[in-house]
């Protein structure tokens, strides 16, 4: 597969080939979409950024829990004179050179901070969980799709078969004219139904490359030549429990576990919203020196830049306790609560609409299998009805009428069973997404 999808990439990036030249047609799987899709759909990869930009904030985190350190040099001159300070001369007539240095280390711990890397580890889960649910979605609508433009392929040809059909019935009415057995009414009815009939088939070949055009776009590529696309999946009659789908979806639905990893998120904010009422610690520490030079001083005497008289080292320590500051903090709380409260509504009402997506998707695939069975049914037996039409009108045993009817019998149960066929697909594949892993 790899292969055949790398074979695929090179076809789309080399530009069309001129008129002269025979069109190259490009086959595309399901599975070679699904790829593609998720190495260049837009949405999709923007949802990748937005789980690489939580986990910077996991890595922030926990580096705040280490002390934080600076380190300075700086080097100064001053011009040699006298300042006045409340009258009185102070200063060197001689210019002077001055450098320092310094490096401190200082941290600060509350509760809030202790539990921060809890909260972002929670929202990174949650965000690893919309990927993964981004990534059903898309599998979803690709598979959707796909079927849609395959639909449209199938009815395409289907039309084609119909113009031939139309062409056999125009001829055999000219035949009939030749005989006696047919009137000319009955022959030009037969040129405008094949008219139509053609126009119907342009229509249906323009309706399937747009539904290819589209295809490609949702893929996030740009499509260069024709493409045929290869996957055709059976039509199984569903034989799932539905409490097996349920239970696979409560424990794999990505949506569900980005609900319960936001939950957890929230009631870590919680408690970091009461910790504003918990003192805080914070420690610092540091070493520097200086040193001072006149620059007119004797080479024995030089000390700058780098001769520096140290600094006595200190250790700082303090302990922060709130008292009072407006009701912010109990704002603060408050709201943290009220956002535990909505996480879990949340949630509740996301397992309840699981629980009815899963049911009645599962209703709908067991529905669609049967009447792609009756559709098959109805389709064979318009087909035997048509050619048997076609046979008694040859031999001049049934009227025009019966067999114009017939055929538009006839398209429509191949219309409507091409339709069976690929709702049920796409109705398999709103099912894996509400499941959340594949199925077949």
């Amino acid at each position: 597969m790899r292969r055949s999808l790398l074979t695929l990439l090179a076809v789309l990036a080399v530009p069309a080939l001129t008129a002269q030249a025979p069109a190259r047609i490009t086959t595309l799987t399901l599975d070679e979409a699904v790829e593609l899709a998720r190495r260049y759909n837009p949405t999709y990869q923007t949802q990748l950024n937005d789980r690489r930009r939580t986990g910077l904030g996991v890595r922030s985190a926990y580096a705040r829990l280490f002390p934080s350190s600076n380190a300075s040099f700086g080097v100064g001159w001053r011009e040699g004179g006298k300042v006045f300070v409340e009258g009185v001369p102070t200063g060197a007539d001689f210019n002077l050179l001055s450098s320092s240095y310094g490096v401190s280390l200082g941290v600060s711990y509350d509760l809030s901070s202790l539990l921060n890397p809890r909260q972002q580890t929670a929202l990174l889960d949650a965000a690893d969980s919309r990927v993964v649910a981004q990534e059903q979605t898309l599998r979803r609508d690709i598979t959707s799709r796909y079927f849609l433009a395959v639909q449209a392929a199938r009815a395409a040809d289907l039309q084609d078969t119909l113009v031939a059909s139309q062409r056999l019935a125009l001829e055999l009415a000219q035949a009939r004219e030749e005989h006696g057995s047919g009137t000319t009414l009955e022959t030009q009815d037969r040129e405008v139904r094949l008219k139509q009939q053609q126009i119907a088939a342009l229509r249906a070949h323009n309706d399937a490359e747009v539904a290819v055009i589209q295809l490609f776009q949702l893929m996030g590529v740009p499509q260069a030549g024709a493409v045929s696309l290869t996957t055709e999946l059976p039509v199984t009659e569903p034989t799932f429990a539905v409490e097996s789908l349920l239970a696979d979806a409560r424990s794999r639905n990505p949506s569900l576990e980005a609900g319960r990893a936001q939950q957890r998120a929230a009631s870590v904010g919680r408690k970091q919203a009461n910790a504003g009422y918990l003192p805080s610690l914070s420690l610092s520490t540091g070493i520097g020196g200086s040193t001072n030079e006149a620059t007119n001083a004797p080479p024995e005497a030089q000390r700058w830049p780098f001769d520096f008289n140290r600094s006595p080292i200190g250790i700082n320590a303090s302990l922060s306790i709130p008292i009072w500051n407006a009701f912010g903090r109990e704002n603060t709380a408050q709201n943290a609560a009220i956002s535990l409260s909505d996480a879990a509504h949340n949630l509740r009402s996301a397992e309840l609409q699981l629980e009815t997506t899963v049911t009645s998707t599962y209703l709908r695939l067991v529905t669609d299998y049967r009447a792609v069975r009756l559709q098959e049914e109805a389709a064979a037996t318009a087909r035997i009805a048509l050619t048997t039409a076609q046979e008694r009108y040859r031999v001049g045993s049934t009227s025009y009428l019966e067999l114009s009817n017939q055929q538009d019998t006839y398209q429509r149960a191949e219309n409507d069973r091409l339709v069976a066929i690929y709702t049920y697909h796409r109705t398999f594949a709103e099912l894996e997404a509400a499941v959340g892993r594949p199925l077949r």
